[in-house]
């Protein structure tokens, strides 16, 4: 007996890149004599399936999963397969905190975890008069401290923050704060100023 009809459990599918799951075709009638079928991806960049339906995620996109008779009667259904980005679930910095002097940068990295995620983020400074960010490197711009944050692309829930003081900027002689040629009792005062202005 010739199979007459066939359908699928699911007609439309979501998943995210990297997940799998399995689909169920229906053959009907159950006395069919031949009720085995072939399955095929429209695009296996984007979602393969194995000879027993099961389906997995390959890249972000669609893909039409089919399922087709052997018997000879070609009957086939089909199921649209939508691939996503896998979603963030946290996002770290290679440090919370860090102390600049004026005329520095300073280098953050972001990292979005799971590493399968999309590594992408945008920054901002709670000042940019103190410091700014661009594409994760800081500009030490002025005394006082500042707040960068790396914000996830995909989920703009996640984000994680650095701290950032600012000092007045480093001379030659380290000792020598205000740049006069000499060490005394006035570099101790710009010192204490900055301090005071950060905190």
């Amino acid at each position: 007996m010739l199979v007459t009809s066939i359908s699928l459990d699911q007609t439309t599918l979501t998943l995210e890149k990297g997940a799998s799951h399995s689909l169920k075709a229906t053959v009907l009638p159950a006395e069919a004599t031949d009720k085995s079928v072939t399955w095929t991806s429209s695009n296996e960049n984007v979602a393969t399936v194995d000879a027993t339906g099961r389906v997995t995620a390959v890249s972000k996109g669609m893909a039409t999963i089919t399922a087709t008779t052997n018997d000879g009667t070609n009957l086939s259904a089909s199921c649209i397969v939508s691939v996503t980005a896998v979603q963030p679930t946290g996002i770290t910095l290679g440090q919370e905190e860090a102390e600049m002097h004026v005329g520095e940068q300073l280098k953050l990295t972001a990292a979005i975890l799971p590493t399968e995620a999309t590594q992408r983020v945008t920054w901002s400074s709670s000042d940019p008069a103190v410091a700014r960010v661009v594409g994760g490197t800081v500009y030490a711009l002025d005394w006082g401290e500042c707040v960068i944050t790396a914000k996830s692309v995909d989920n703009s829930n996640l984000t994680a923050d650095c701290l950032i003081y600012v000092l007045p900027e480093q001379q030659a002689n380290s000792t020598d704060v205000n740049g006069d040629g000499k060490t005394d009792v006035s570099d101790v005062n710009v010192v204490i100023n900055a301090i005071l202005k950060v905190n």
